[in-house]
């Protein structure tokens, strides 16, 4: 019983820890989850607080999962787990059922689960979190409780502000079709090959009080009545790393993706998600780097509508042509507001967060190197930053095992050999 319990507090540990980083390195991507959940219960007044609850669930996760890897807190830790496992195993059944969103968003953007996958998973963890409540009288405290609690707190101090770096920058990693180094028109297809989505649409017709259902190829005659039809998926098949970028003038509605992406050499393409909320520090800077750099195309893609963003520009004397595109879609192509894109023959080189937005000399420079080299550079620096996190984190974390472990055994052998020390509490 003793290796399954040790293995159960490892095993949710590592899952918890796994899934609250994953959050809080995305805090804006997270926010949108959120907000479609919030979405599908009727309580859309919360959605703009759809952001700092992803941040303080990540942050959550992410204690709890140190705590029980650390061996902190265990009895209070493995409670918190199974409530949160045991909730979102009934909440994630609804979600499967009803389909409310796409996926469940447990992992962010590093995986994405269908509702059903997402359900299964969490009957398959939850019996680990019962054993430890079931058995957490074996528990015992491994150091004085207020070290215990100053560690869990440095613990979610330190997820919050993972989040909120992301959120002023950018994600330490990014999971978007979007990426360092992807080609946009070639993740916009399908590999040839691959299975397609299939769907399947049944209409309702009705005809002397009696009702019927009836698929595509099989439609009644006239004498029938139209009522309803359903459409639902059948086949997930396969989806392109960007499902959706639309890109339209403003007049006339005109498709304009294609010929944007045809440009050849450098273009900067500034998103503006939503005009009333940009940073205006940040247009101005972009502003500054369209005149240094006019020799290269510059364009603007807004969320909102033509007049807001004609006199945002104006107002900040940013002379660049607009198009309109789908907020959310821009933002999974910059997760900030505004943000700036540097592409090459379309293929993202460089991307920057309102907040770092770089001088003409830096752009320059960065343009003066090939930039096949510069989004390679990008792509390692980002996975590098993402293993040494991962590893010094494993590090630190049996490093405070041992530590207080240690500690623990100490004590324990002192209270042997003298009554007069007190147990920990």
């Amino acid at each position: 019983m003793k290796f399954l319990c040790t293995l159960s507090r490892i095993v949710i540990g590592l899952l918890f820890i796994f899934s609250g980083l994953t959050k809080a390195i995305d805090p804006v991507g997270f926010g949108f989850v959120m907000a479609e959940y919030l979405k599908a219960l009727g309580l859309q007044f919360f959605t703009p607080l759809a952001i700092t609850g992803g941040i303080a669930l990540s942050a959550f996760e992410f204690l709890l999962g140190a705590s029980l890897l650390v061996g902190l807190q265990v009895r209070l830790s493995a409670f918190f787990s199974m409530l949160i496992m045991v909730f979102f195993t009934f909440f994630t059944l609804w979600v499967a059922i009803v389909n409310p969103v796409q996926h469940c968003g447990c992992f962010g953007d590093v995986i994405h689960l269908s509702n059903w996958e997402t359900f299964f998973k969490n009957l398959i963890f939850t019996p680990f979190t019962l054993l430890l409540v079931w058995q957490r009288k074996r528990f015992e405290p491994v150091t004085f409780k207020k070290w215990e609690w100053g560690t869990i707190a440095i613990f979610g101090i330190a997820s919050v502000l993972l989040s909120l770096h992301c959120y002023r920058h950018l994600p330490l990693m990014d999971f978007t079709g979007f990426k360092t180094g992807n080609n946009i028109p070639q993740a916009m297809t399908i590999p040839e090959g691959a299975p397609l989505r299939q769907y399947q649409t049944t209409f309702t017709y009705q005809k002397d009080s009696k009702t019927q259902t009836f698929t595509l190829d099989q439609l009644p005659d006239s004498s029938w009545t139209y009522v309803s039809h359903k459409t639902k998926l059948i086949h997930a098949g396969t989806i392109p790393e960007i499902p959706q970028f639309d890109i339209s003038t403003y007049r006339q509605n005109r498709y304009v993706t294609d010929s944007l992406l045809a440009i050849k050499g450098y273009l900067l393409a500034l998103s503006l998600p939503y005009a009333d909320k940009a940073k205006a520090g940040a247009i101005k800077k972009a502003a500054l780097l369209s005149q240094e750099v006019a020799g290269i195309p510059f364009i603007v893609i807004s969320g909102s509508g033509e007049g807001q963003t004609a006199a945002l520009l104006q107002e900040h004397g940013l002379d660049a042509p607009a198009y309109f595109l789908d907020a959310k879609v821009l933002y999974t192509m910059v997760r900030s507001n505004p943000g700036l894109s540097l592409l090459y023959d379309a293929t993202v080189v460089a991307k920057w967060s309102a907040f770092d937005i770089p001088s003409p000399a830096a752009l320059k420079q960065l343009m003066g190197r090939d930039w096949e080299v510069a989004a390679a550079k990008s792509r390692i620096r980002e996975n590098l930053t993402i293993e040494i996190m991962a590893i010094g984190l494993l590090l630190l974390f049996a490093l405070l095992h041992s530590v207080f472990h240690r500690h623990h055994t100490r004590k324990s052998n002192r209270h042997d050999t003298d009554p007069s020390v007190s147990k920990a509490v």
